[in-house]
């Protein structure tokens, strides 16, 4: 090994000693000054075609954060999982979200009246003044006194103590 080649792998080894370990974030539990937010709500089958809001969050004026958890369950009677009959949208800022624009199916499950196991999502930041919504549509009018429900829990965090607006 050559004179130079010793000094360029000892100059390495120094680099690589003084170089920090990125770490992570923790999206799923948020900074530790962070604060939960929990939306729940329920609401009786919409008209046919009729886009109707289940539930609603608005992100408070200065903060950032994630939902971490989602529910949008079918209460009482047959489910109307995979018919078509009922539609289910997450929109933010009035935009569906990707993957949430044509829900057929109940993300997460309700044991009755009670929110049972979530829907765990980390990917849906959130910035101040966005509105994120869960939303029902019916091709079929629903009989029988079945409802719907829908929850979000995640967190919030003031963006001027995580450095501004990301």
């Amino acid at each position: 090994m050559s004179n130079a080649q010793s000094l360029l792998i000892a100059g390495f080894r120094n680099t690589r000693s003084t170089l920090k370990r990125y770490t992570r974030p923790n999206y799923w539990e948020g900074p530790s000054n962070s604060q939960e937010f929990l939306v729940s709500g329920s609401i009786a089958y919409p008209a046919v075609g009729v886009e109707t809001t289940i539930i609603a969050y608005n992100v408070p004026s200065g903060y950032i954060g994630r939902l971490r958890w989602l529910w949008i369950t079918h209460i009482g009677g047959n489910p109307p999982d995979g018919t078509g009959q009922v539609i289910w949208r997450l929109r933010l800022n009035g935009a569906a979200l990707n993957g949430f624009g044509n829900l057929q199916f109940q993300v997460g499950s309700s044991n009755g009246a009670a929110f049972g196991a979530g829907m765990p999502i980390s990917s849906v930041e959130l910035a101040q003044g966005d509105v994120l919504t869960a939303t029902v549509t019916t091709t079929v009018a629903q009989v029988g006194g079945v409802m719907t429900a829908s929850q979000f829990h995640g967190w919030v965090v003031s963006a001027a103590a995580q450095g501004g607006m990301q």
